[in-house]
Formats: structure tokens, sequence, C-alpha cells
């Protein structure tokens, strides 16, 4: 392997470049790539709320639910920030989007806010009335990105494949199903163990992009196929 400099720096430009535009040899190396801050919103109190934090393997798709902060609201604004202060004004405004709630006044609107955001910097924020489930959204983009309408459209469609509830999938529902009939039949300390495998886990998954996912879910089931093999 050559050590010479320019041959190394030319050669990593290279691969960030085809990381970027999704080149199927190299899709495996977008494992290494990461979020490097928090991405959040505003909540009552001038509070930031985190939704992708740092260091969220990319691409990353995350939902957190809300309710709205008084009876009788017609509409909420949903302010984005990033950073890692816990007062939303002290961390960088990224954009808003202003959201018709059905008006209210016996108990408070849910709804929940999606954040996908990708390599190349574009975050995609939706937000859904839990009681209509009526959709709204709006894309942030980078300041170093311009884009026409169609092509933000585009990259939607294309975020799309990134907004999945892993817990909601049918191999992590198994995998879990599976993992309870296993600790069902251990004793002690082996019960322990699996108790704390599983909790890591559901925390890995619940931070996991969708090209992680197979290998976490591999990986639990080949530990959960050791401990049958022992029974």
């Amino acid at each position: 392997v050559s050590d010479d400099p320019d041959r190394m720096i030319a050669r990593g430009c290279a691969l960030l470049a085809g990381i970027k535009e999704r080149q199927g040899e190299i899709r495996d190396l977008l494992l290494s790539d990461i979020c490097p801050f928090t991405l959040g919103i505003e909540i009552v109190g001038d509070r930031f709320s985190p939704i992708i934090e740092r260091n969220s393997t990319l691409p990353a798709s995350r939902i957190e639910q809300y309710y709205t902060a008084e009876l009788g609201q017609s509409q909420v604004k949903i302010k984005v920030y990033q950073g890692e202060m816990m007062k939303a004004s002290q961390n960088l405004f990224l954009g808003e989007l202003e959201v018709p709630v059905p008006v209210n006044t016996r108990v408070n609107e849910s709804f929940t806010v999606r954040f996908t955001y990708d390599l190349n910097g574009i975050l995609d924020v939706e937000v859904k009335i839990d009681s209509t489930q009526e959709v709204f959204s709006h894309v942030i983009l980078q300041d170093s990105v311009t884009l026409t309408e169609k092509e933000i459209k585009a990259k939607q469609a294309e975020l799309t494949r990134y907004k999945i509830n892993a817990q909601e999938t049918e191999v992590y529902s198994f995998l879990i199903e599976k993992a309870n009939r296993v600790y069902s039949m251990l004793l002690g300390r082996r019960r322990d163990e699996l108790m704390a495998e599983t909790r890591r886990f559901e925390e890995e998954v619940s931070q996991a992009s969708v090209y992680h996912l197979p290998k976490l879910y591999q990986s639990f089931s080949n530990y959960l196929d050791f401990l049958e093999r022992g029974l």
C-alpha cells in the first residue's frame, strides 16, 4: 500500500464522494458516518428536546411524541435546533414548521415529530397529528446545499426508506419474544446475563441506522441460539 500523502488524500476524497453518492460497492462504509451535533426541537420553557442525538450513525430516523401546551390550541410551532445546550435558544436555530391541530378543549392533542437526517446534510422534519393522522413535513438544508423544489421532493422520497420503527418490525418482535421464552427456561446468573444483553440490544436498536439493524438482529439471534443449545 502506498504511503504517498497526496495519493492517500485523493483516495480519501474519492471515498467520501462515493459515500455521499451511495455507491453500492462502498455502502457498508456508511456505518462510520455519524451525526456531529444533536438535533431537536424547542418545548415549553425554552427547553431543548433531543430527537437525533450526536454520534448517531447516519442516515438516521428518530421519532418522539409530544403534546400541545394548552387546551384549545389551534396550531403548534415546531422550532428546530442543533446543539448540546439545555436551553433551546442557546443552540443553533435551523428552521421552523407551523402545524394546525384540532381545537380540543378536553385533552391536550398529541403529535409525533420524526427527524430523518442524511449524509448530505438534509434534515426531513415530519409531524403527524395522532388524532387525525395528518402529516406535515418540512425539509431543512445545510447552508452549503442548494436544491430545486423537484430535487427536494426526490430527496424526501429517498429518505422514506429510513423511516422505520425498528421496534415495530416482525424480526424485532420475534427476537424479543424468543428472548422472553429463553429467559423463562434459565436460572440465576444466566438469567441476569440475558436480561442485560436484551437491554443492550434494545438500546442499540433504538439508536441504530437502517444499515446497522441486520447485523444487530443477527448477532442477538446467534446469542439466543447459543443459549438455547445449552438448555
